[in-house]
């Protein structure tokens, strides 16, 4: 189980520590979004789904 009063300051210092790194925090950000658009498990052509999401380009 998750301490929750242990996690709390180290989500603040997260947010905190965020917008000064944001550039090169990004590509993680965006690399969760692209799998979040483009992975189906369930589809027809599952090969061609997972190409699409190796072969991200970054940027």
């Amino acid at each position: 189980m998750i301490n929750t009063e242990k996690l709390k300051p180290i989500l603040e210092g997260y947010k905190a520590y965020f917008p000064q790194h944001w550039e090169d925090e990004k590509y993680k950000w965006e690399a969760v979004r692209h799998f979040q658009d483009h992975w189906d498990i369930e589809a027809e052509d599952f090969e061609e789904i997972f190409t699409i999401y190796l072969c991200k380009e970054p940027g």
